[in-house]
């Protein structure tokens, strides 16, 4: 068996990203998008600093190190980055990139208790509080309080607090506090972007600060635009997860077509620019909409790509299994002349021009965001 399943991997990190709002507007049939917000570049700027901060780390080292397991080994980077930023901002506004660290929190699939106090963010959680309490996240600075008072000893580092929750050798739940922490992690508020809207307004109320976020959106690009949209339409436009046929098709074709037609090319696409070709497209979940998506790739005049597809679904013979589980065991019975059909039906896909055209069916369909916020 010559394929692999990175594809469903990635598919599935880029879904649970968010949970689909079906009710969303931007999922809507005939829905418009509006500009990319000032949210997005904080998130960029966030990031960034994330990004730096492990950098800085010698991760061999780390790996390497006998005496203690550390966690969080990019912490004392990031609250010095972190603390560099907020300096070189006005006075008023030195609280935004603690609240970008805290939506980056708030947005994140693990646990905000846990991360705010075992990871790289509990280093900062006083600076955290101070600056919850400044934009009125009384009700997530209350749970935090709650669950810093816990700790019999907070100690310096991440480790110091991971220590008590979990054991180090065996990764067992030290108990009382590790259930009194999952009980406060239940009671954060559910993801609503409060964090990150605290952080908007600290932009908006400075107009210097606002001029140059406004600028930077007017600098855009229209890949750095429809990046957004991608992105977008993952998080609010999509089911978390599918595997069954039914769910595929309440996954990509329940809200707007173009909608599904962007999310069901760009994974075509990224199968393809990972080097997997038709092989690991077929293998994988996203194989189920292998049909509607040949009939997209016609309508969008991407011929060659469609045809590959289709003699791509003809070599499973009679009609092509769209259930993922008879896929599989079809393709686990193919031949090496049968792989190799597909690898040179692949070569024909250019992925490269299946991207340009995604931008051109956004920009016909009024979804490409517009330059400017």
């Amino acid at each position: 068996m010559r394929v692999k399943a990175a594809v469903l991997v990635v598919m599935f990190a880029a879904a649970a990203a968010g949970m689909a709002r079906a009710d969303h507007p931007l999922c809507a049939r005939g829905a418009v998008a509006g500009p990319v917000p000032v949210g997005h570049l904080l998130q960029q700027d966030g990031q960034a600093l994330r990004v730096a901060a492990f950098e800085s780390v010698d991760w061999k080292a780390v790996s390497e190190a006998e005496d203690r397991v550390q966690v969080a080994p990019e912490a004392p980077k990031l609250r010095d980055l972190l603390a560099e930023r907020s300096a070189a901002l006005p006075p008023a506004a030195r609280d935004l990139p603690y609240l970008v660290v805290l939506a980056e929190v708030e947005a994140s699939p693990d646990g905000a208790i846990f991360t705010l106090t075992q990871g790289a963010e509990s280093l900062i959680a006083a600076r955290l509080l101070d600056a919850m309490d400044r934009a009125g996240l009384t009700q997530e600075a209350a749970l935090l309080r709650e669950a810093v008072g816990l700790f019999p000893d907070w100690g310096d580092t991440p480790e110091d607090r991971a220590e008590q929750v979990y054991d180090r050798d065996s990764y067992a739940p030290i108990e009382p506090l590790s259930s009194r922490l999952a009980e406060i992690d239940a009671r954060w508020p559910a993801a609503g972007g409060r964090a990150l809207a605290a952080a908007e307004a600290l932009v908006a109320a400075d107009p210097a600060l606002s001029k140059a976020y406004a600028d930077r959106l007017n600098g855009l690009t229209e890949d750095e635009r429809f990046g957004w949209l991608q992105a977008q339409l993952w998080a609010q436009c999509t089911t978390p997860s599918w595997w069954t046929v039914e769910e595929a098709d309440a996954a990509f074709l329940s809200g707007g077509t173009v909608q599904g037609a962007l999310l069901m090319l760009d994974l075509f696409a990224g199968t393809m620019e990972e080097g997997g070709g038709l092989a690991d497209f077929f293998y994988n979940s996203p194989g189920t909409f292998a049909p509607r998506l040949a009939t997209i790739l016609d309508l969008r005049n991407q011929t060659a790509a469609a045809k590959a597809l289709r003699d791509g679904m003809a070599l499973f013979g009679g009609s092509y299994p769209r259930d993922y589980e008879q896929r599989m065991m079809a393709m686990d019975a193919f031949t090496e002349a049968q792989f190799a059909q597909l690898d040179d039906l692949s070569l024909a896909i250019d992925a490269a021009g299946i991207r340009r055209d995604m931008q051109g069916l956004a920009r016909e369909a009024g979804l490409m965001p517009p330059r400017g916020n």
